[in-house]
């Protein structure tokens, strides 16, 4: 999975513009007859990361890179040659009603809207023009056909459970690690190995303690595989993508509630085990911020989920997790009371985003 993702990188262009099946006939462009005007911004607040976005563009294009030809094929250039510049659209999410991701995407490579620009340290949205000058690379044209093809597609909600997919392995990594720096803290019994301990000592120990490690690692690996049969959708393009994508977001929302129960129940453990003022003064408002969180995850999604809907209970639950997962981290660091404070305010102030 990782290596597939690889391919839509910042590193690599991978997009030549010579490819085979895309032939360059010198026929005339399309008629300007497609009165279809490009989509709104949606009022959302929330957008994909950059690197969603390049990888639903760079898999599009492989998609539709086939047997084209004319103005189709210099549309399709223009796109590659935009990705290969590092181009990349904004993309609001959910898209809008009536609307689809990748119009978006197609609107922003036109010239409108906006797109982000690279800055030391980050990111920042920039319009969509200003970029393309930066770059010096050329709009695409609307009013073509094969526009009209490249917003027809799924191809973003198969981009975001990938990437949903190596978010929820980091943050299963990141829990076993801090469940490995508890256990060294707490020493129960004087006993750092669950096998040499006795049937009395183990039932005084805390679950999160010895069973913790064990149920991380069975759940790593179900999401590898689940990340494989991912890519195996993403490259042999199959029927069954949609359902696959629906099955992956489901799948993803209950790693997230495993990963932020036992994240929770260290999170309590490890400022008990403090005791100093921070677990007193600053440790029930985080752990207070750390119930609701995980109640949030916990709650059913409303009415059926698919399709955009999934992919956004999917995103809501893993932002809940990785708020617990690094006030967890934060608890375990040294001297950590400053740091436990802002997160406590942070956890006050609630929400949610696809990009913070």
């Amino acid at each position: 999975m990782a290596a597939f993702l690889a391919q839509s990188g910042w590193g690599r262009r991978i997009i030549p513009a010579d490819r085979p099946g895309v032939r360059s006939a010198t026929c005339p462009r399309a008629p300007k007859d497609w009165s279809v005007a490009p989509p709104e911004p949606a009022a959302t607040g929330y957008v994909l990361p950059p690197e969603v976005v390049r990888t639903m563009v760079w898999s599009r294009l492989q998609t539709l890179a086939s047997d084209l030809k004319g103005p189709s094929a210099e549309v399709w250039r223009a796109f590659a040659r935009q990705w290969n510049r590092g181009y990349t659209p904004v993309v609001p999410w959910p898209p809008g009603q009536g609307t689809m991701p990748l119009g978006h995407a197609a609107r922003s490579c036109a010239g409108s809207g906006f797109a982000w620009q690279r800055i030391p340290g980050g990111w920042k949205q920039a319009p969509a023009d200003q970029v393309l000058r930066e770059l010096r690379v050329d709009p695409v044209p609307w009013d073509s056909c094969f526009v009209r093809d490249f917003i027809r597609g799924e191809e973003a909600e198969l981009a975001c459970a990938l990437h949903h997919q190596l978010r929820l392995r980091s943050l299963i990594d990141t829990t076993t690690g801090c469940a490995k720096r508890l256990r060294q803290q707490v020493v129960w019994g004087q006993i750092l190995d669950p096998r040499g301990m006795s049937a009395e000592v183990r039932l005084q120990e805390p679950y999160v303690l010895w069973a913790a490690q064990r149920q991380l690692c069975a759940l790593r690996d179900q999401v590898i595989r689940q990340g494989d049969l991912l890519v195996c959708e993403a490259e042999n393009r199959t029927a069954r993508r949609v359902q696959a994508v629906v099955r992956a977001s489901e799948d993803q929302v209950r790693g997230a509630r495993i990963v932020a129960f036992l994240a929770h129940q260290q999170l309590g453990l490890a400022l008990r085990e403090r005791g100093s003022a921070q677990a007193t003064a600053g440790g029930d408002v985080v752990i207070g911020a750390a119930a609701a969180r995980l109640a949030a995850v916990r709650m059913p999604p409303q009415g059926a989920v698919c399709g955009a809907d999934a992919i956004t209970h999917a995103v809501a639950a893993l932002d809940h997790t990785h708020w617990i997962t690094s006030t967890l981290c934060t608890a375990l660091a040294e001297g950590t009371a400053p740091a436990l404070d802002a997160q406590a305010r942070r956890g006050q102030q609630g929400g949610t985003g696809l990009l913070e």
